[in-house]
């Protein structure tokens, strides 16, 4: 099976019915389809502010979990997203698959790019 690494969730704060509630500011449900969603920067390792123990977890990450058929859901933090980017780069040769949203369509199409 496939996996959708999303590279960062993101959180805000809603209120219902007067209390504040903690939730995802984006849905990557839809995602699901393509993958098991995986978390690329979890809170907790971005509230550390780190770079390196930040840069280190991705690579862990992807270099243990990541495979061809996966994708990159490019989400979150775009400073997360650059080192990702360039981390897949680094340990797969470039090919990397991307995740898109279209917003006319409402779904998510797949990128291709060799970098």
């Amino acid at each position: 099976m496939s996996k959708v690494f999303v590279v960062q969730i993101q959180k805000k704060y809603v209120r219902t019915n007067g209390i504040p509630k903690l939730v995802n500011s984006v849905d990557v449900t839809p995602a699901k389809q393509f993958g098991e969603i995986i978390e690329l920067v979890p809170e907790h390792i971005a509230e550390t502010g780190d770079e390196i123990v930040i840069r280190d977890h991705i690579y862990d990450v992807l270099e243990e979990h990541y495979a061809e058929n996966d994708f990159i859901l490019p989400v979150g933090s775009p400073i997360f997203i650059g080192v990702a980017c360039a981390i897949l780069t680094d340990l797969f040769g470039g090919k990397i698959k991307f995740l898109v949203w279209d917003r006319r369509k409402s779904v998510y199409e797949v990128k291709t790019y060799h970098i």
